[in-house]
């Protein structure tokens, strides 16, 4: 072979070893995403394409920049730190690394010491096989075989990938399947690399337009009226992985830790969440704008939106009157929440400097429930008096990771274990201690409110399961299901109380009513008694046929899927169905359409 074509086929090898080598860690980093949904299989043309795509960007850069075990070296290292990072990623909050997550650099660090970072065989084996690939490229290296040739070379190679990428991912046509419907799936489906090329094209258009949308359609909407006279003050509690392990698994604890939940005489249900095991800032953002997350773009919206002048529960209620007030006993860089809340109107906001006297669950490093709660007592108190309030808490103390305190600590102790760990044991028992805390503070919500001589109405959810869902479950269920599986994972519970007469006739419910979380808020407001929008109408029909349309996708075909929905009754079907329910459901996202896109905006639909 002529020394020439020698270089050539030592430099291809090279780069195929090292696309190889890190097109493995990725998928291994993304293995666990197969807990949301274990339908999902890869899509093997989806990472041939992948794999070409890492190829000529490898080959562009070594034949441009000339250093071929420089580039090697700095293209392995960079990918695999990405793989643990999204590994770990995953691991926590059940959501992919993205481009987003740079945003969020700041809250991540500040939350790095609550975990612990085991290296599981999973990291063990991306780790081998790196040190693997650096003996075989300081081997090629040490025997001097490179290859150098022209840049213009390296130029064509690039125009190959822009072409190959554009009509893979970007084009009308493109090339990818699209049926899984989870970003977590659709990385795990088509490949990290590919998943995040069609995160990044979205991100320059972070709102979905749905099929057949029209302004027409949707400007007749009704609304209806108040029928309350005096407005009550309105409490929303949103609580940091508030979630019940019985729904979900089977095992026995020596004590309930949700004793003062079950006790309560209010509307309870569970709510369906946008995502499982994290995804605070879109629970967050669904439940203060009662707009779904389908239509975005984006798993942080606070980060990504703007909220000037956006239609949210805020703004609705200071229209008729109302003073706000939010508080969180955490930073406000998080998910950059201080300009967050002040665009979307409140009036009063708190954060961790503005609380005094917190205490802490043993060794764990967020503030308990109870002394955030006594805190915004004291913020409550100091809203005017003259008008109707409207106060938001948002809680940390049940934040991951659940290995912070000896057993000591416990109080809540398994007593059948099914199978589980001495490991999981240990963190389920410290999570559901920090569960019976919660219940405690529920105890005191309501006692203080209960003597209040104002009317309240005060209503409290979970922002999404914890991690350990994903970790010690799939073994202890016997539903078969992942669709349901993944509802099940979802589903956080929810109540509805209030300290003055039958708001609510709780009779004519189901005790345990599956909602999705864009529709908690109007259900609040309708049962205070305040007049109702259009928007907020359509959210309140809707519950009577449907439990959730949240992270639902019915598939159309071997390579598309549309959004979907799940009735009450457990069935799904797609939004472009002829069904009643379809036209439903419909309606409802043309409405939340025009309510993101403010230039096209129809106010009346979303105005008291």
């Amino acid at each position: 072979m002529k020394p020439g074509y020698k270089r050539m086929a030592a430099t291809t090898f090279m780069v195929w070893i090292c696309v190889c080598q890190t097109m493995m860690a990725l998928f291994a980093s993304m293995v666990q995403a197969r807990h949301i949904d274990r339908s999902i299989k890869p899509y093997i043309p989806s990472y041939i394409i992948c794999a070409v795509i890492m190829f000529l960007f490898l080959f562009s850069l070594i034949l441009i920049i000339r250093k071929p075990l420089i580039v090697s070296c700095i293209f392995a290292f960079l990918i695999n730190a990405i793989a643990i990072v999204n590994y770990y990623e995953l691991l926590f909050h059940g959501t992919v690394l993205t481009i987003q997550d740079i945003k969020n650099a700041a809250i991540a660090y500040r939350q790095l010491g609550s975990y612990s970072f085991r290296v599981t065989p999973v990291v063990l084996c991306i780790l081998a096989s790196l040190i693997i690939l650096m003996i075989i490229l300081f081997y090629v290296r040490m025997k001097k075989i490179e290859f150098m040739t022209e840049r213009r070379v390296g130029v064509l190679s690039i125009i190959c990938l822009i072409i190959i990428s554009y009509f893979t991912v970007y084009s009308p046509f493109k090339l990818i399947k699209s049926g899984a419907w989870s970003w977590e799936l659709k990385y795990y489906q088509n490949s990290f690399v590919i998943g995040t090329m069609e995160t990044v094209g979205r991100a320059f258009n972070h709102i979905t337009k749905p099929d057949g949308y029209d302004d027409e359609i949707i400007r007749n909407a009704v609304g209806m009226s108040g029928t309350s006279e005096n407005y009550p003050d309105i409490i929303m509690i949103l609580n940091e992985s508030y979630y019940d392990m019985d729904h979900l698994i089977d095992f026995e604890t020596d004590v309930s830790c949700m004793q003062n939940y079950e006790a309560l005489d209010a509307f309870k249900g569970y709510a369906e969440v946008p995502y499982t095991a994290g995804g605070t800032n879109a629970s967050e953002y669904e439940l203060l704008t009662s707009n779904a997350m389908p239509l975005l773009n984006t798993s942080t919206p606070f980060n990504d939106l703007s909220l000037k002048n956006s239609k949210n529960l805020v703004g609705y209620l200071e229209k008729i009157g109302y003073t706000t007030m939010a508080a969180h006993p955490s930073a406000p860089q998080n998910y950059h929440r201080e300009s967050a809340w002040s665009d979307l109107g409140f009036d009063y906001i708190y954060f961790e400097d503005d609380f005094s006297d917190l205490e802490y669950y043993g060794e764990r490093w967020f503030a308990s429930d109870s002394s955030s709660f006594q805190n915004f007592k004291r913020f409550y108190e100091n809203m005017p008096e003259d008008q109707p309030r409207f106060a938001y808490l948002l809680t940390i103390q049940n934040h991951g990771d659940w290995n912070r305190n000896v057993p000591e600590f416990d109080i809540v102790h398994i007593r059948k274990d099914n199978g589980l760990s001495d490991y999981d044991i240990g963190r389920m028992e410290e999570y559901l201690t920090c569960v019976s805390k919660t219940d405690e503070m529920i105890k005191e919500v309501v006692d203080y409110y209960t003597d209040h001589d104002r009317n309240v109405i005060f209503y409290m959810v979970g922002d999404h399961s914890p991690s350990l869902v994903k970790e010690i479950s799939l073994e202890q269920l016997e539903t078969p299901s992942s669709t349901q599986i993944n509802l099940l994972m979802r589903q956080v519970p929810f109540f509805i109380w209030s300290n003055y007469g039958t708001v609510i006739d709780y009779s004519t419910l189901s005790e345990n009513h599956n909602i999705d979380l864009c529709s908690l808020t109007p259900l609040v407001l309708k049962y205070a008694g305040l007049p109702i929008s259009p928007y907020y109408n359509e959210l309140i029909k809707m519950t009577k046929e449907v439990q959730s349309v949240i992270n639902v996708k019915v598939e159309e075909n071997s390579k598309n899927s549309s959004l979907g929905f799940i009735k009450t009754d457990g069935s799904s079907d797609s939004i472009s169905s002829s069904s009643k329910v379809a036209e439903i459901v419909r309606y409802y996202y043309y409405m939340e359409y025009n309510a993101l896109k403010s230039k096209y905006r129809i106010d009346d639909l979303f105005d008291p």
